[in-house]
């Protein structure tokens, strides 16, 4: 981890040290104590300092196929942390309080065999509730898809359907509980952003930028 040392230079600091592979490393701070999610050969685990040390926390056991991974920290310093769980085309949701970190994972969608790619998370400032956006396809269609959870339940709507791939997703709530939302499109190979996205009805998409694709899409978020 690097870190400014208010003088113009940089501290560095080892979070961990690993023989495996390691992807979709997530780093958050919260009160200056750093919180990092991670997948390796061995599943998804979470490190957190100890006071002592860094711990490393096993949130998900799978050691092949857990993909998309996002994570957030709230105000209270509990963990949220979103990801798929490929094998069984699951979408899944956990909370974890700190320190003692009791946790059961929850399944946010599984309603189609390819859900819960691009997944971005965030927390409703207002209410802590957790917001998700993601990929699902049905057959040839595509949806970018937000779920919410409201009164212990998830609560599932379609942000725009078609036959693009909608990728890097991002995914934002502000202080009046407006619900924001960036992605790109595969097809126009452009970045599009929602804002202002409404309970019925189409949100208004606002294009941000054309993006030129080199081997691989660019994020826009």
């Amino acid at each position: 981890m690097v870190t400014s040392d208010g003088m113009g230079g940089w501290n560095t600091d080892t979070l961990f040290m690993y023989t495996q592979p390691v992807y979709l490393l997530d780093l958050e701070i919260q009160d200056d104590k750093p919180y990092f999610a991670y997948i390796g050969n061995d599943g998804l685990k979470l490190g957190y300092d100890f006071g002592s040390g860094y711990q490393h926390l096993t949130v998900d056991t799978d050691m092949v196929f857990l993909d998309y991974m996002d994570m957030e920290v709230d105000v209270n310093g509990f963990v949220h942390i979103c990801y798929l769980k490929d094998t069984l085309s699951e979408l899944r949701y956990v909370t974890l309080e700190p320190e003692g970190w009791p946790f059961l994972p929850e399944v946010v969608d599984t309603s189609t065999n390819n859900v819960g790619r691009f997944c971005s998370l965030t927390i409703d400032p207002s209410t802590t509730n957790p917001v998700i956006a993601y990929l699902k396809m049905d057959g040839s269609e595509m949806q970018l898809r937000l779920a919410v959870k409201e009164s212990g339940n998830w609560q599932h709507r379609n942000v725009v359907t078609g036959s693009s791939y909608y990728q890097y997703t991002s995914v934002n709530v502000d202080d009046s509980d407006t619900i924001h939302v960036s992605y790109y499109d595969n097809n126009d190979e452009v970045g599009y952003y929602y804002s202002a996205i409404p309970t019925t009805g189409p949100p208004e998409r606002t294009l941000i930028d054309t993006i030129v694709r080199y081997q691989h899409p660019v994020s826009s978020t």
